[in-house]
């Protein structure tokens, strides 16, 4: 196998929690990332919504962090375009963080199951992040092929 050296200052990852009681139908989409930003700062981010619609979510994920302090975003909208996702957001609410992303991806998992009453069609998107995101006090934050992210789900039962 060769030399490997590894130091877990260089490693990262991501636990994915889950939560709630979900409706008999349900639409997601939710991106992650993370990356290096300089010698001292880890970034790192979280966007998604249920059911398409962003405004019906009272809570939402869509956040960032530096070092581990969060910085909420406002309303994040997102679409996709062959092998990109682009992910940003729409109003301008001056307590809220800001975000224009960019994901490319080069592998897709896809794990369909339909049982007529059950139903999933999951696809997760293995690629790259790149783009802006900006505090709520208007500090940019620059990331650059940042490894993630993204997960198109929908079910029903």
């Amino acid at each position: 196998m060769g030399n490997f050296i590894s130091s877990i200052n260089s490693r990262f990852t991501v636990h994915n929690l889950g939560r709630g009681v979900w409706n008999y139908h349900n639409y997601w989409v939710w991106g992650y990332g993370f990356s290096q930003i300089n010698e001292q700062s880890l970034l790192s981010f979280t966007l998604g919504n249920v059911n398409g619609d962003p405004e019906a979510t009272q809570a939402t994920e869509d956040a960032f962090f530096i070092n581990g302090v969060i910085h909420k975003l406002s309303t994040v909208r997102f679409e996709r375009l062959d092998n990109v996702w682009i992910f940003k957001t729409e109003s301008k609410v001056k307590e809220l963080g800001q975000c224009n992303l960019k994901f490319t991806f080069e592998n897709e998992e896809i794990d369909n199951v339909n049982y007529l009453l059950i139903m999933k069609e999951q696809s997760q998107f293995f690629g790259y992040w790149s783009g802006t995101f900006v505090s709520e006090t208007g500090v940019v934050h620059q990331i650059d092929k940042a490894k993630g992210v993204v997960e198109e789900m929908k079910s029903r039962g």
